[in-house]
């Protein structure tokens, strides 16, 4: 299993830049719904990058967790209303034959992981989010086979990456692959269960959710790059972050 490391740093620098401004990229805001996403054309690829929380509003849309049905799935409400808030106009700059690569951190993760449900009929589409919660109900799976690529990153004890709690779930699909950078260090790609129950500490479960951790983390992964078995850790000194 091979990975594409110039387009996971590429997404984890976006990721981080869209706290402030992507240079050269068009800027969607909705102020109702606190909703900013950042579209950066090239000529190869659309990158399209959603802002994570950051007001007490994007928390209030993350409480309104009553399901509703999209497209034979069952979203969260408060992240769907918060993606649809900007998703129209968005949609309209975007090409379904150009390689599309969806990107989020946060509340971002879960607008970027809907805008790929309802992407469908895009031919060259990619996921990557960092710190993603749950965004679809657990009695209704969720997959996301066409998706060309889809990364879950996760870093260690990230509180957001593990809510809601009870009810809901992540997408899956054929070519999903998640990326867990634990505590003590070591990265694992599609850990068991019973590896993300152990590592939790509940002083780090929020600084471990800041962006900028996950870019430290990412840059080491990539810069490391000998292939480990699946489910299988690589060890290396663990890098903190500063907060994105």
């Amino acid at each position: 299993m091979s990975h594409d490391t110039e387009l996971l740093i590429r997404s984890a620098q976006l990721a981080g830049q869209s706290y402030d401004n992507v240079t050269g990229a068009l800027k969607f805001e909705n102020k109702r719904t606190d909703t900013t996403c950042f579209v950066l054309q090239t000529t190869d690829c659309d990158y399209v990058i959603w802002r994570g929380t950051e007001s007490k509003r994007d928390w209030l849309y993350n409480l309104l967790f009553i399901p509703r049905p999209v497209q034979k799935a069952w979203i969260h409400m408060g992240f769907y209303r918060a993606q649809q808030g900007v998703w129209k106009d968005v949609r309209k700059v975007l090409n379904p034959a150009k390689k599309t690569v969806q990107i989020g951190h946060s509340l971002g993760g879960a607008c970027a992981e809907i805008s790929c449900l309802l992407s469908r009929e895009f031919q060259k589409l990619h996921l990557i989010t960092f710190g993603k919660p749950n965004t679809f109900a657990r009695f209704r799976k969720c997959r996301m086979d066409h998706l060309k690529t889809q990364y879950s990153v996760v870093h260690g004890s990230d509180i957001v990456a593990r809510i809601p709690r009870v009810g809901y779930r992540p997408s899956t699909g054929t070519n999903l692959t998640q990326l867990w950078f634990a505590n003590n260090g070591l990265d694992f790609i599609n850990p068991d269960v019973k590896i993300k129950k152990q590592d939790w500490k509940v002083g780090e479960s929020v600084s471990d959710h800041m962006m900028g951790g996950y870019q430290a983390r990412m840059d080491a992964f990539c810069q490391n790059q000998h292939e480990p078995e699946v489910g299988a850790p690589r060890s290396r000194k663990r890098k903190k972050g500063k907060r994105g």
